[in-house]
């Protein structure tokens, strides 16, 4: 089963943006977005989960689920 972090990561990599870039884009810090990644952040935001959805073109129903 894909953690939250990687399906983030993959979906960034395959649109060929950074960290940085897409932290630019949805203004969420550049360290939120490391940490998700990681698996590091046990409850993340629903507004920053929208807007990385939104920006990586990610299914909401999908990226909320696994954020649990």
């Amino acid at each position: 089963m894909q953690t939250l972090g990687e399906l983030i990561k993959k979906q960034r990599e395959k649109l060929g943006i950074s960290q940085r870039e897409l932290s630019r884009q949805t203004g969420v810090d550049n360290n939120t977005i490391a940490k998700l990644e990681k698996g590091m952040r046990k409850k993340p935001n629903t507004l920053a989960l929208k807007k990385i959805a939104y920006v990586l073109n990610i299914d909401l129903k999908k990226i909320l689920k696994l954020a649990g």
